[in-house]
């Protein structure tokens, strides 16, 4: 009986003296958790017998574990916008041993999988027919046809989608030609880089009247803001890269137009703007527009040019 309570003593000893290194000791020190199943394993005696208590809440605890509702977890859907709005598209699949004897299965429920998927865009041949009739009785008549579709381009091949398309590329996404026409052969046609240019400069042209009719828009207001941006551009033949300026004239919280000049000088001021602009224009301190106040007609409400106004750097000229 004695030496029955010494082995157990030493037992309970090694215990307690592994747990204090497990948990206060270095790294070196800790032991490994499968030691301490070892250390409470069934030596140095065997333990009792579980009550039918103890069996009957550890039936409950494993039961109540089961029915507790699987934690979700992360997804990404919260962080993308617009998902709501997006048609939808669904697709059935059916086991091959139900769809080989459909009759012998009944369905009880369905699990759901959801994707974001993109289509890229494909080309289409768009071909519109329009058929000719003519009269019976009337022979001798012209036949009669439905009007032709309108298209862009007088005669030409694209549409007016892609050439919509085209020009988002090139002037929003900053897609040069010869990456659109990668893109374009990924899809199976292959459009010549020229001809791709050709189109650009028809749709400008179309697009010409609304563009004048922004600039209009924005120099009839009385207060404008004007500034100018370097940017080098390609001179052919010179094998230089002179460098020209990017004007942009903003009426605030309306529209805006650029103007493109090789000069910021007086007379390409004058280009962008006209010679006889009136009202206020907010500019920074470059001279040029010192210049050209001087040279326009005098303030209608005033028999004298008032002073300039500098705000934080920025010149008002009225």
């Amino acid at each position: 009986m004695i030496e029955a309570q010494r082995v157990e003593i030493e037992a309970l000893k090694a215990k307690l003296d592994h747990l204090i290194r497990r948990l206060f000791g270095s790294k070196s020190e800790s032991i490994d958790p499968a030691q301490l199943e070892l250390l409470f394993g069934d030596k140095p005696g065997k333990p009792e017998a579980p009550s039918d208590a103890d069996a009957q809440g550890e039936a409950e605890s494993n039961a109540a574990e089961t029915n507790r509702p699987a934690k979700k977890r992360g997804s990404h859907r919260s962080r993308i916008k617009g998902l709501d709005e997006l048609p939808v598209q669904s697709e059935e699949i059916i086991p091959d041993l139900v769809a080989s004897d459909p009759e012998a299965f009944e369905r009880i429920g369905e699990e759901t999988a959801e994707q974001l998927d993109y289509l890229p865009p494909r080309f289409i041949r768009r071909v519109t027919v329009r058929p000719k009739y003519r009269r019976k009785t009337q022979r001798h008549l012209p036949p009669v046809v439905a009007p032709a579709p309108v298209t862009p381009l007088l005669g030409g091949l694209p549409s007016a989608n892609l050439l919509a398309h085209i020009l988002v590329g090139k002037y929003i996404d900053h897609l040069p030609v010869y990456r659109q026409q990668k893109i374009f052969q990924r899809s199976g046609v292959h459009i010549p880089c020229d001809l791709i240019i050709h189109w650009l400069h028809k749709s400008i042209e179309l697009l010409e009247p609304i563009a004048q009719a922004i600039r209009r828009e924005t120099l009839a207001s009385d207060y404008t803001q004007i500034d100018e941006t370097p940017i080098r551009y390609l001179d052919p033949g010179t094998g230089k890269a002179p460098q020209g300026y990017l004007w942009v004239v903003n009426v605030p919280g309306g529209s805006l137009f650029y103007h493109w000049g090789i000069g910021r000088g007086l007379e390409a001021l004058a280009e962008c703007v006209g010679e006889k602009r009136t009202g206020i224009i907010q500019c920074d301190a470059l001279s040029t527009y010192t210049s050209y106040r001087k040279n326009r007609p005098e303030n209608p409400n005033s028999t004298s040019w008032p002073a300039s106004r500098t705000y934080g750097g920025t010149s008002m000229t009225s």
